[in-house]
């Protein structure tokens, strides 16, 4: 089992790309993150402000 479990890991790029995914958030610079955290902001203002306004 912890063969296959390494060998999955060796090809990686191919069957799981969510340790991709986690290797390119580490990697990202703060200008990147900043964005992301801004865009998420901006999805969680417009949904509340959405639920508030006229949601109902």
């Amino acid at each position: 089992m912890n063969g296959i479990i390494m060998n999955n890991d060796h090809h990686h790029h191919h069957q799981e790309p969510t340790p991709q995914l986690g290797v390119s958030l580490m990697g990202m610079s703060v200008a990147e993150r900043l964005g992301g955290v801004l865009v998420l902001l901006a999805l969680l203002w417009s949904i509340v402000g959405w639920a508030m306004g006229g949601g109902e």
